[in-house]
């Protein structure tokens, strides 16, 4: 799940995104929703989880926007 502050949530210039790499410079390739799929051992890198978009692609977000206390086991 996403955790973002009010403010942030209503930042539509600045969404929380998904990037097509594990890069703070990587290009967002679309807005995420509130929830994100995330595999049990998935892979990390650079601050960025990976995860997969709409369209079951690959992508990454940064880890700084999950909510570690709504992660299902």
């Amino acid at each position: 799940m996403i955790e973002e502050t009010p403010e942030q949530s209503m930042d539509f210039k600045n969404p929380v995104s998904f990037k097509m790499e594990p890069s703070d410079s990587a290009p967002n390739v679309a807005p995420a929703g509130m929830q994100v799929a995330i595999r049990d051992q998935g892979r990390k890198s650079n601050g960025y989880v990976e995860t997969v978009d709409f369209a079951l692609r690959p992508r990454w977000i940064s880890a700084r926007y999950l909510a570690a206390d709504h992660i299902k086991t």
